[in-house]
């Protein structure tokens, strides 16, 4: 079993120490944060209208109770964030390469984006707003950017409340996955995998959910790679058979109006796919892909870790 320390939390390459509060020529306050890109910005005393090109974002404004002006996953009108009939601008274009329109026409004070993902879009975003980079690579980070927020639009007192009401879930699901292992004679294995037949991939320890996933059991899944860590861990079905994990969380990306074939589906037909115990025993579960693949927040790992508990250990 993976244990964690809640203390300590850290933020993978955004600083929160080094921001710091100075006046404008004009007498007005301003912060100074550094982004995980390392770009020092310069924001409003106090942010209010925040555009959001990632989902974590979204999910920190939900714990913060204050509303995107504007964003791009359709997790943040879900109604388990802010509801399909919410007042905001939807971000159109691919990802990574929004449309700036869009974002110009919610006319933000900071608009936050994902490392590796929107780097691209920060000169072009310029003439409109500052570009935070976030990059939770694990729920600790996920912590941290809910403190960040709460930080730069002034209710740290929701953020804290927030961050120590995940935390205290967590120990909690911790604790109760722990009883439940130790009853059914050790700790269950997991992976969360995602992709199609000729190339799966498995979410690593190095991400939001696969860290919350090693809290409750074992996963097997490093994300360590030369000079770094990886969200992601290529894997073969062979591959996978070789670890055998007791349960599967499978993740079926659609893009656009089709449907897609749920991942377990298609995987069905592959004999080696079949020989794994976890089909044999029933265990392999399709979860919501946009909510264990997108969110990243502490309100997204909550729900992630409520599904996992009772899917890893179940009662009765």
């Amino acid at each position: 079993m993976v244990a964690t320390a809640l203390a300590g939390l850290l933020l993978a390459g955004c600083s929160t120490d080094a921001a710091e509060d100075t006046a404008t020529a004009e007498g007005g306050a301003v912060q100074t944060h550094t982004d995980a890109s390392g770009t020092e910005l310069e924001l409003p005393g106090e942010v209010t209208r925040i555009a959001c090109l990632t989902a974590i974002c979204g999910d920190a404004l939900a714990e913060l109770d204050l509303q995107p002006v504007a964003y791009r996953d359709r997790l943040v009108v879900d109604d388990r964030f802010w509801g399909p009939d919410t007042d905001m601008v939807e971000i159109t274009g691919a990802f990574g390469e929004e449309d700036l329109e869009d974002v110009a026409s919610a006319e933000p004070d900071l608009v936050v984006g994902l490392l590796g993902a929107h780097d691209g879009l920060r000169a072009g975003l310029e003439p409109i707003a500052p570009l935070l980079l976030v990059d939770p690579q694990s729920w600790q980070d996920s912590v941290e950017v809910l403190e960040l927020m709460g930080e730069l639009t002034g209710r740290q007192d929701r953020a804290s409340a927030a961050a120590e009401a995940f935390t205290a879930t967590l120990e909690e699901a911790r604790e109760e996955a722990d009883r439940r292992a130790d009853a059914a004679g050790g700790p269950a294995s997991s992976m969360a995998v995602y992709g199609s037949p000729d190339g799966l991939s498995v979410d690593s320890d190095a991400t939001p959910v696969g860290s919350v996933l090693a809290e409750l059991g074992e996963y097997p899944w490093s994300g360590d790679v030369a000079g770094g860590h990886s969200p992601a861990v290529p894997v073969s079905v062979e591959e996978v058979l070789a670890v055998d994990p007791d349960v599967v969380f499978a993740q079926t990306l659609s893009f656009g109006a089709v449907e897609a074939t749920p991942l377990s589906q298609e995987l069905a037909a592959d004999p080696v796919w079949a020989s794994l115990g976890a089909v044999r025993d029933g265990r392999v579960t399709e979860v919501d892909a946009t909510l264990w693949g997108t969110g990243r927040g502490t309100r997204t790992l909550t729900l992630v870790l409520e599904e996992a508990l009772d899917l890893l250990y179940p009662v009765g």
